[in-house]
Protein backbone atom coordinates (compact mmCIF):
# COMPACT_ATOMS: atom_id res chain seq x y z
CA UNK A 1 0.00 0.00 0.00
CA UNK A 2 0.77 3.53 -0.44
CA UNK A 3 2.26 5.13 2.78
CA UNK A 4 2.04 8.55 2.35
CA UNK A 5 4.20 11.01 5.27
CA UNK A 6 4.79 8.13 6.98
CA UNK A 7 7.52 7.44 4.57
CA UNK A 8 9.28 10.64 6.64
CA UNK A 9 10.32 8.20 9.06
CA UNK A 10 13.04 6.51 6.98
CA UNK A 11 13.69 10.03 5.67
CA UNK A 12 14.51 11.34 9.10
CA UNK A 13 16.43 8.33 10.55
CA UNK A 14 18.84 8.50 7.16
CA UNK A 15 19.29 12.10 7.92
CA UNK A 16 20.08 11.94 11.57
CA UNK A 17 22.62 9.19 10.67
CA UNK A 18 24.46 11.04 7.86
CA UNK A 19 24.09 14.80 8.93
CA UNK A 20 25.48 16.95 11.12
CA UNK A 21 22.12 18.77 12.93
CA UNK A 22 23.84 22.20 12.71
CA UNK A 23 24.47 22.09 9.19
CA UNK A 24 22.82 25.19 6.83
CA UNK A 25 20.98 23.76 4.33
CA UNK A 26 19.69 26.39 1.87
CA UNK A 27 16.62 25.98 0.20
CA UNK A 28 16.36 25.14 -3.75
CA UNK A 29 13.73 26.37 -5.95
CA UNK A 30 12.51 22.63 -6.17
CA UNK A 31 11.77 22.43 -2.62
CA UNK A 32 10.11 25.52 -1.62
CA UNK A 33 7.57 24.42 -4.80
CA UNK A 34 7.02 20.97 -3.41
CA UNK A 35 2.94 20.80 -2.53
CA UNK A 36 2.16 21.71 1.09
CA UNK A 37 -1.40 22.13 3.06
CA UNK A 38 0.34 25.46 3.34
CA UNK A 39 2.82 26.97 1.75
CA UNK A 40 5.40 28.44 4.22
CA UNK A 41 9.35 27.84 3.04
CA UNK A 42 10.67 30.58 -0.15
CA UNK A 43 13.56 29.56 -2.09
CA UNK A 44 16.70 30.40 -0.73
CA UNK A 45 15.56 30.29 3.02
CA UNK A 46 18.27 28.82 5.14
CA UNK A 47 17.46 26.59 8.00
CA UNK A 48 19.46 24.24 9.75
CA UNK A 49 19.72 20.91 9.22
CA UNK A 50 17.73 20.47 12.85
CA UNK A 51 15.47 23.30 11.94
CA UNK A 52 14.32 21.16 8.84
CA UNK A 53 13.96 17.38 11.00
CA UNK A 54 11.44 19.28 13.26
CA UNK A 55 9.35 20.55 10.12
CA UNK A 56 9.64 17.49 8.35
CA UNK A 57 8.38 15.37 11.87
CA UNK A 58 6.25 18.05 13.62
CA UNK A 59 4.87 19.81 11.02
CA UNK A 60 5.06 17.17 8.07
CA UNK A 61 6.65 19.54 6.01
CA UNK A 62 7.12 17.92 2.55
CA UNK A 63 9.20 20.58 1.47
CA UNK A 64 11.51 20.05 4.40
CA UNK A 65 11.85 16.51 3.20
CA UNK A 66 12.79 17.34 -0.56
CA UNK A 67 15.47 20.12 0.90
CA UNK A 68 17.32 17.66 3.28
CA UNK A 69 17.32 14.57 0.14
CA UNK A 70 18.93 17.41 -1.78
CA UNK A 71 21.18 18.44 1.12
CA UNK A 72 22.14 15.32 1.68
CA UNK A 73 22.45 13.02 -1.54
CA UNK A 74 22.65 16.01 -3.76
CA UNK A 75 18.70 15.54 -5.62
CA UNK A 76 15.83 13.47 -4.51
CA UNK A 77 16.58 10.47 -6.92
CA UNK A 78 20.00 9.70 -4.74
CA UNK A 79 18.31 10.49 -1.77
CA UNK A 80 15.91 7.46 -2.62
CA UNK A 81 18.99 5.27 -3.56
CA UNK A 82 20.09 6.25 -0.31
CA UNK A 83 16.33 5.43 1.42
CA UNK A 84 15.95 1.66 -0.61
CA UNK A 85 19.65 0.48 0.33
CA UNK A 86 18.27 1.23 4.29
CA UNK A 87 15.33 -0.69 3.48
CA UNK A 88 16.99 -3.77 2.00
CA UNK A 89 19.25 -3.41 5.31
CA UNK A 90 16.32 -3.67 7.66
CA UNK A 91 14.53 -6.28 5.55
CA UNK A 92 12.17 -4.48 4.41
CA UNK A 93 11.46 -6.57 1.52
CA UNK A 94 8.34 -5.27 0.74
CA UNK A 95 8.56 -1.81 0.27
CA UNK A 96 10.45 0.63 -2.76
CA UNK A 97 10.74 4.45 -1.93
CA UNK A 98 10.92 6.71 -4.72
CA UNK A 99 10.48 10.10 -3.11
CA UNK A 100 11.28 11.37 1.04
CA UNK A 101 8.10 12.78 1.77
CA UNK A 102 5.09 10.36 0.42
CA UNK A 103 3.49 12.15 -2.06
CA UNK A 104 1.57 10.08 -4.24
CA UNK A 105 3.44 8.79 -6.74
CA UNK A 106 3.93 5.11 -8.97
CA UNK A 107 6.41 2.87 -7.55
CA UNK A 108 6.21 4.24 -3.77
CA UNK A 109 5.08 1.41 -1.44
CA UNK A 110 5.41 -0.17 1.93
CA UNK A 111 3.52 -2.65 4.28
CA UNK A 112 2.14 -2.24 7.63
CA UNK A 113 5.06 -4.83 8.82
CA UNK A 114 7.82 -3.06 7.03
CA UNK A 115 6.93 0.24 7.95
CA UNK A 116 6.66 -1.23 11.58
CA UNK A 117 10.23 -2.52 11.18
CA UNK A 118 11.76 1.19 10.11
CA UNK A 119 9.54 2.67 12.95
CA UNK A 120 11.39 0.33 15.83
CA UNK A 121 14.55 0.88 14.06
CA UNK A 122 14.40 4.31 14.12
CA UNK A 123 12.93 4.55 17.91
CA UNK A 124 15.95 3.38 18.89
CA UNK A 125 17.66 6.97 17.97
CA UNK A 126 17.47 9.20 20.70
CA UNK A 127 17.18 12.25 18.74
CA UNK A 128 14.64 10.90 16.73
CA UNK A 129 12.21 9.79 19.96
CA UNK A 130 12.72 13.61 20.61
CA UNK A 131 11.58 14.82 17.19
CA UNK A 132 8.66 12.36 17.05
CA UNK A 133 7.39 13.33 20.54
CA UNK A 134 7.36 17.25 20.41
CA UNK A 135 4.18 18.73 20.37
CA UNK A 136 4.85 22.48 18.71
CA UNK A 137 8.25 24.37 17.33
CA UNK A 138 8.86 27.70 16.42
CA UNK A 139 11.42 28.84 13.82
CA UNK A 140 12.53 32.25 12.90
CA UNK A 141 13.34 33.36 9.16
CA UNK A 142 14.34 36.26 7.89
CA UNK A 143 11.75 38.35 6.16
CA UNK A 144 9.03 36.90 8.32
CA UNK A 145 7.06 39.52 10.39
CA UNK A 146 6.69 36.52 13.10
CA UNK A 147 7.97 33.25 14.01
CA UNK A 148 6.46 29.93 12.38
CA UNK A 149 4.88 27.59 14.65
CA UNK A 150 4.85 23.96 13.50
CA UNK A 151 1.95 21.70 15.44
CA UNK A 152 2.38 18.03 15.30
CA UNK A 153 -0.15 16.50 13.20
CA UNK A 154 -0.43 13.29 16.04
CA UNK A 155 -3.65 14.74 18.03
CA UNK A 156 -2.52 11.58 19.83
CA UNK A 157 0.27 13.32 21.68
CA UNK A 158 -0.49 15.37 24.38
CA UNK A 159 -3.77 13.26 24.76
CA UNK A 160 -2.61 10.63 25.87
CA UNK A 161 0.64 10.54 28.77
CA UNK A 162 2.02 6.95 26.95
CA UNK A 163 1.82 7.76 23.33
CA UNK A 164 5.58 8.55 22.46
CA UNK A 165 4.96 9.33 18.60
CA UNK A 166 5.32 8.76 15.30
CA UNK A 167 3.88 10.04 12.26
CA UNK A 168 1.16 10.62 10.62
CA UNK A 169 0.27 10.24 7.06
CA UNK A 170 -2.72 11.21 4.77
CA UNK A 171 -2.78 12.00 0.48
CA UNK A 172 -5.73 11.06 -1.26
CA UNK A 173 -4.67 7.69 -2.61
CA UNK A 174 -2.93 6.54 0.45
CA UNK A 175 -6.01 7.77 2.88
CA UNK A 176 -5.17 7.96 6.46
CA UNK A 177 -2.06 6.48 7.20
CA UNK A 178 -0.22 5.91 11.44
CA UNK A 179 2.57 4.71 12.60
CA UNK A 180 2.23 5.03 16.21
CA UNK A 181 4.48 3.82 19.43
CA UNK A 182 3.31 4.13 23.00
CA UNK A 183 5.33 3.25 26.55
CA UNK A 184 3.33 2.14 29.48
CA UNK A 185 3.95 -0.05 32.44
CA UNK A 186 7.75 -1.15 30.92
CA UNK A 187 6.03 -2.53 27.65
CA UNK A 188 6.73 -0.50 24.42
CA UNK A 189 4.30 -0.94 21.23
CA UNK A 190 4.43 -0.01 17.64
CA UNK A 191 1.34 -0.19 15.69
CA UNK A 192 0.82 0.71 11.80
CA UNK A 193 -2.34 1.65 10.00
CA UNK A 194 -2.18 1.99 6.31
CA UNK A 195 -5.39 2.69 3.62
CA UNK A 196 -7.70 3.99 6.51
Amino acid sequence: LRMASTTKIMTAILILENMDLSTPVTVSAKAAQTVEPKTWLREGDVLTVEQLLYALMVRSANSAAVALAEACSGSVDQFADLMNQKAAELGMNYTQFVNPNGLDADGHYSTAADMALVAGYAMRNEKFRVLVSTETYSVELPDRSEPIVFKNTNKLLGELSWVTGIKTGLTPKAEQCFVGSASKNGVSVISVILGQ
